[in-house]
């Protein structure tokens, strides 16, 4: 989908808000279990909100980032990113939890064949790369990338990190986050030796909360492990938070949800001239905005993914668009109190109208998948699907039917094109 405008949009403008006192890796432990709390209660926008929160609070940590936390953050932004259809910004995230905590536990709710356990072990990790040059840390102190010391300037490609300077006391002189091994030109040097690690360093200790809280049931009511003791304190927690830090916080972040928009879009510039009524010659600059991917993975869509979606359009919810004539009685049927169905988070979604269908995979910049595309899912006979600019139901054997906008049947369910 491609939309003109006549003038620049206006940037993002950057945050301001100040580090939230104190913060420690006990407190990141309280921002993910929010998180997971958010998405049982089927809030989305609170997930969001929630893992905004812990990502732009790791900036203000006065100890060193705990790698089992940054990988169960990672592995809920990659499922909120999942829920969002976001298959770019899912695989970062997911790229990142694989590197730091592979056998991180998951979900007691989500075994082996869960879309999106499955869309997340088929992601494929990054090669190494990185600038022709040594890291140049600070004297006798030591950069640490997601809480682990490094001295190789090489990193997985596109992979998300954040990045701790320390002095030769172990404070934190400055935090921030950046993609794989886009390191800023002050952390550099000519080819030499890697840096010594700092004589205080400490292999870091994996806090056994995150493992014991993913696997807690998170769309059911799956009873929760005994949690264990912690096995040992942080190693810095009388470092301080210095200005440098504060000055990252305030103007060179940006949230991962406001960083998954933009490299969803491709913006391009163009300048035409010609002649008003007056003979003047105008010069006017149009940017083309497209979106570079569709934020479809082209399987059906399930009621969950549904569900979030109708979060934000609460025009389609049952009872909204059946009074506006948008669906007939019986759309979205077999939901209750306006959620699914028990048990059927991963199933694909049924009782939906063709309009609905459409709306949805609009809203993402898409179509309707194709008539001839892929097979017809097993668990459904019928899905609506796109035919010479319309669309219609198809069967597993390629059979078409046409039907109302509004007619929803149980068996017919929808998925998005992919390109």
């Amino acid at each position: 989908m491609t939309f003109i405008f006549l003038a620049l949009l206006a940037t993002a403008s950057a945050q301001e808000e100040a580090c939230p006192g104190a913060y420690v890796n006990d407190n990141f432990v309280t921002d993910l279990d929010a998180v997971d709390d958010a998405f049982r209660a089927f809030d989305l926008d609170g997930a969001r909100a929630q893992l905004s929160a812990a990502h732009r609070n790791l900036l203000c940590i006065e100890e060193r980032a705990d790698p089992s936390g940054i990988a169960r953050m990672s592995r809920q932004l990659a499922l909120a990113f999942f829920l969002d259809q976001d298959i770019e910004a899912l695989t970062r995230w997911a790229i990142l939890s694989r590197e730091l905590q592979p056998d991180l536990p998951w979900y007691a709710d989500m075994d082996s064949e869960h879309p999106f356990r499955v869309q997340f072990q088929q992601v494929e990790m990054p090669e190494r790369a990185g600038p022709a040059a040594a890291l140049v840390p600070p004297k006798k102190g030591g950069y640490f990338w997601n809480g682990r010391f490094t001295a190789d300037p090489q990193l997985p490609i596109e992979m998300p990190g954040l990045v701790q300077a320390a002095d030769k006391s172990g404070a934190w002189i400055k935090v921030w986050w950046q993609d794989g091994s886009a390191w800023p030109d002050h952390t550099l040097g000519p080819v030499g030796p890697a840096p010594a690690a700092p004589r205080w360093l400490t292999e870091p200790t994996s806090d056994p909360r995150h493992a014991a809280r993913a696997r807690q049931g998170l769309f059911s009511e799956a009873e929760a492990p005994v949690e264990e003791p912690r096995t040992a304190e942080p190693a810095y927690s009388d470092s301080e938070i210095a200005s440098a830090k504060q000055e990252d916080v305030a103007g060179t972040y940006r949230d991962p949800f406001e960083d998954a928009r933009r490299r969803a879009i491709r913006r391009e510039y163009f300048e035409t001239t010609s002649t008003n009524e007056s003979g003047d010659q105008v010069t006017v600059k149009t940017e083309v905005v497209t979106y570079k991917r569709d934020r479809s993975a082209g399987q059906p869509i399930t009621y969950e993914i549904f569900y979030y979606w109708l979060r934000d359009n609460g025009s389609w919810e049952a009872g909204a668009a059946v009074d506006a004539g948008m669906a007939v009685a019986g759309y979205l049927g077999d939901w209750q109190g306006g959620k699914p169905p028990p048990n059927t988070s991963r199933s694909p979604l049924v009782w939906v109208s063709q309009a609905a269908a459409e709306s949805y995979c609009g809203s993402y910049g898409v179509p309707l998948a194709a008539a001839e595309g892929p097979p017809i899912h097993d668990d459904l006979k019928w899905e609506w699907r796109a035919s010479a600019g319309k669309a219609v139901r198809v069967n597993a054997k390629g059979k078409i039917n046409e039907a109302d906008p509004g007619d929803v049947f149980e068996d017919t369910g929808f998925r998005c094109h992919v390109q």
